[in-house]
């Protein structure tokens, strides 16, 4: 499941009756344990996006979908997994530099060659609450390298009053608003940073460079910047990966279609996407995510391909790639549908998580996506206790559909302590459990008939973001590389849509902050109270758009 925040807030009704469980199918619980003890093994190395595991695990599922019977196609994409920089000449008052050694490009880099004299800003931090700012007369900075410091005047810590100014990214959005073509960075109190692009994106337009101790006592002795010049290059070389979702179709020849989904891809070693694990590199399994859901999706196909009474609508069955790197499969496919047009659609529901059952506590997200959910979903199977969140968004692939306007339901057994972790292991799952939501899904099918209408929700998920007291109601497009964050919809009545922010704009600063990522975006969001009013930017199409919102 994607660690993702929503920034807004949800609503959420608990239901809970004594209905007497129903017989768990042995069989059922079989298979499912089959495939998850595949899908979780050490052979597929966590399938992590791209890699050897994440093909056999894309191999397994056409097989599977074969031998039911249905039609199989593959619908690949292209995920960037890394950005690595490639040597350049660098000149820094007149003396050239070893890359990686006495210099290297950090992540808030675009690629660019410059050349100009420099001009110190300490530590390019502007806090107008702390009376600071190392800007000063800010029209000399224009055409200029500006060279700064990392941490603050208080240090590094991320807790203290200079926490929200930190962020290398925000002190280049920064600079580069006042004119800098280029930024080096010189170590103060803090750390040395990472050469490696975590966020895997380029979110500025300029270079910008780390000067080592080394490569300062070299070209910079005395810290005078004031009469220096620098000659800087950078270029970065994206690492993309092929990958695929395999999708399956049932056709019935019919009017209509359901999507049911589950992403099959996890985290491999620990790199593709939020590991909480903070030992050695490590396989992390993924048995519940979502090796649960990607076993509930197999069989559902072949229930569904095998029931009679199941024929009077078609199913797509989609197994998404790169969830964990933010929605990107589900992406791709609401992007380029396969087997049937989105018009088709009339619901979507996906199963995230679904192997871990305990006290029979259960979580359907998307309940108030269709008016027919009430009626249709038995909230009460199986002595269930439902938590049901009202939202179509979510940190799944439900979004992807909600996002065009068809109804969804999102099934998920709750967060447990071994989530992200090479603890998810198959021992871990309570098969009998998720036989009983398999149970669940398949009567929820059967009372609509495939068929349900759309209402738009006005209340966003959040289950990680409890820091944010205020929200502006977007939800982000996790795939834009570029600056700034790139609105994928946005939530009626919240404070966004009321100031006048559309879907398909960039958000490029907030509170007269600059937003390179959307990394700089939670921090500045998080600073922010409720009745709080700023203004913000956003890029519409060619235009740039000065909005006022208030909290």
């Amino acid at each position: 499941m994607k660690s993702i925040i929503a920034f807004s807030f949800f609503l959420f009704t608990i239901v809970s009756f004594g209905q007497t469980a129903p017989a768990i199918d042995k069989g059922l619980e079989k298979k499912i344990k089959k495939h998850i003890v595949y899908l979780a093994s050490k052979k597929l190395e966590g399938r992590g996006t791209g890699t050897k595991g994440n093909e056999l695990a894309a191999q397994y599922l056409e097989k599977e979908f074969k031998k039911i019977g249905l039609s199989v196609d593959r619908q690949p994409f292209e995920v960037t997994t890394s950005v690595t920089s490639i040597p350049q000449k660098v000149e820094i008052n007149g003396v050239t530099l070893k890359h990686g050694i006495e210099y290297y490009p950090i992540e808030p880099s675009g690629m660019g060659t410059v050349s100009a004299a420099t001009i110190w800003l300490n530590y390019g931090i502007q806090a107008a609450e702390h009376q600071h700012n190392d800007f000063g007369d800010s029209t000399k900075i224009e055409g200029k390298i500006a060279v700064m410091r990392l941490g603050s005047p208080g240090g590094c810590s991320p807790h203290g009053k200079w926490g929200n100014y930190l962020d290398p990214s925000a002190k280049v959005a920064l600079a580069k608003k006042y004119g800098a073509i280029g930024v080096i960075f010189l170590k103060d109190s803090c750390d040395e940073p990472t050469s490696r692009f975590e966020t895997k994106l380029v979110s500025n337009e300029i270079p910008v460079l780390y000067l080592s101790e080394t490569g300062r006592k070299k070209c910079a002795p005395n810290l005078d910047w004031s009469q220096g010049k620098a000659s800087i290059s950078v270029v970065l070389k994206r690492n993309t990966v092929p990958t695929q979702n395999v999708v399956a179709y049932l056709n019935n020849d019919a009017p209509f279609t359901i999507v049911l989904g589950a992403h099959y891809d996890h985290l491999g070693h620990g790199e593709m996407g939020g590991s909480l694990y903070r030992g050695p590199k490590a396989v992390h399994y993924g048995a519940d995510d979502n090796a649960s859901g990607t076993a509930a999706l197999i069989e559902l196909a072949r229930i569904l391909k095998n029931k009679s009474d199941f024929k009077n609508f078609n199913v797509v069955f989609a197994a998404f790639s790169g969830e964990e790197l933010g929605l990107l499969g589900s992406k791709k496919y609401v992007e380029t549908p396969i087997f049937a047009d989105l018009k088709q659609v009339s619901y979507m529901i996906n199963m995230d998580m679904i192997g871990r059952l305990q006290e029979n506590q259960l979580t359907i997200s998307g309940f108030g996506t269709s008016p027919q959910w009430m009626q249709w979903v038995d909230t009460a199977f199986g002595g269930m206790k439902c938590k049901l969140e009202y939202s179509g968004i979510g940190p799944s692939d439900h979004t992807s559909f909600y996002l065009r306007d068809i109804p969804v339901l999102a099934f998920f057994t709750n967060a447990h302590a071994d989530y992200h972790k090479p603890s998810d292991i198959a021992e871990k799952i309570n098969y009998a459990g998720e036989v009983t939501i398999i149970q669940n899904i398949l009567n929820t099918i059967e009372k609509s008939h495939g068929k349900a209408s759309f209402t738009k929700t006005k209340d966003q998920s959040n289950r990680t973001g409890a820091r944010f007291s205020v929200s502006l109601g977007i939800i982000p497009d996790y795939a834009h590389e570029g600056p700034g964050v790139k609105v994928d919809g946005v939530s009626d009545g919240k404070a966004g849509q009321k100031a006048g922010i559309k879907t398909g704009d960039i958000v490029l600063s907030l509170g007269k902050q600059p937003i390179p990522d959307i990394q700089v975006y939670m921090k500045i969001l998080s600073g922010f109270k409720k009745g709080d009013a700023t203004e913000l930017e956003v890029l519409r199409g060619k235009e740039t758009v000065r909005l006022q919102v208030q909290f």
